[in-house]
């Protein structure tokens, strides 16, 4: 009888530490995914934004220009 339930409790504590590993490595393939994901979209959104920044800079610097 308690080799039968030492098995069992084996089998579960190493469901649970496999369940465990897989559980970890899934989290840091996801979080490493959205990361270059998001970085992506940062720099999309960087890139527009100096793009835009440029355009109106160059706008302002001409009307000053002709001003005088």
């Amino acid at each position: 009888m308690n080799e039968i339930e030492f098995t069992y409790l084996a089998m579960i504590a190493v469901s649970l530490i496999i369940g465990f590993i897989l559980g970890t490595v899934a989290c840091i393939i996801v979080t490493a995914k959205e990361t270059r994901e998001l970085k992506e979209d940062a720099e999309k959104f960087r890139d527009l934004y100096f793009e835009e920044m440029d355009k109106w800079k160059s706008k302002y610097d001409q009307n000053d220009y002709e001003a005088y």
